[in-house]
């Protein structure tokens, strides 16, 4: 998952989502281990989703706020 949304989504901040996942993958002889970074991974991909979710919302606010003349007077 975090390897599509870097790709699909454009989101590059989940980079570290894609390590955490290599991480994971390589660590096959230690279970505990794996589990681990795969939920950090999984964490890492679920706030760059909400970081990009409020991104665009704020984007979108401040194109509205400029094109209407919200607060000017």
């Amino acid at each position: 998952m975090s390897i599509l949304s870097v790709l699909f989504c454009l989101l590059v901040i989940n980079i570290v989502g894609v390590v955490l996942a290599g991480i994971a993958l390589g660590s096959s002889d230690d279970p505990a281990k794996m589990r681990r970074y795969t939920r950090y991974s999984w964490i890492s991909t679920a706030v760059c989703f909400v970081v990009a979710v409020l991104g665009f919302l704020g984007f979108f606010l401040f194109l509205d706020h400029i094109r209407f003349g919200y607060g000017t007077g």
